[in-house]
């Protein structure tokens, strides 16, 4: 585990998996939890990393940094799913029943969206590269805000 410490968001990570988070956070992305060593229970393929968004906004923003932040080649082709190597990178939104209230779902029940991508832990460093260049094409608050609204409407 390593503590980590930027701009108001702080967690202890796992070790395999820090740099990216403090990637995220570093140019200013949120997440809400972290794993390098995701695995289904009903999958049987090695283990892979796992990082879960604050926001949809945060989502949509990593996607896009991740796939305009470096040329095309393997870990693109594993992103985008046109690979057949796996495991593949999976980016996706899905709605959740994650509110919890201690032992049991909210009451009443509340739904909500779990913002998570899962990838193979041999694309981490090109991960965080890309993460960091896509992020430089949209250094300001206007333009990542202009960025979620053109994901969103296209």
């Amino acid at each position: 585990m390593r503590h980590l410490r930027v701009a108001g968001q702080s967690a202890c990570i796992d070790e395999g998996i820090a740099d990216l988070v403090l990637a995220c956070w570093q140019v200013g992305l949120r997440t809400s939890e972290s794993c390098q060593d995701f695995l289904y229970p009903d999958e049987e393929h090695e283990p892979e990393m796992f990082l879960s968004m604050a926001t949809f906004a945060d989502h949509l923003m990593l996607g896009a940094f991740l796939i305009e932040g470096g040329p095309p080649g393997p870990v693109l082709d594993r992103l985008l799913g046109h690979s057949s190597d796996t495991p593949r990178w999976d980016l996706a939104a899905r709605p959740s029943t994650a509110a919890w209230d201690g032992e049991r779902p909210a009451d009443p029940p509340r739904a909500d969206v779990w913002h998570s991508v899962t990838f193979p832990p041999a694309d981490l460093e090109d991960a965080i590269t890309r993460l960091r260049n896509g992020a430089a094409l949209y250094p300001t608050a206007t333009e990542r805000a202009q960025l979620v609204r053109r994901l969103l409407t296209t």
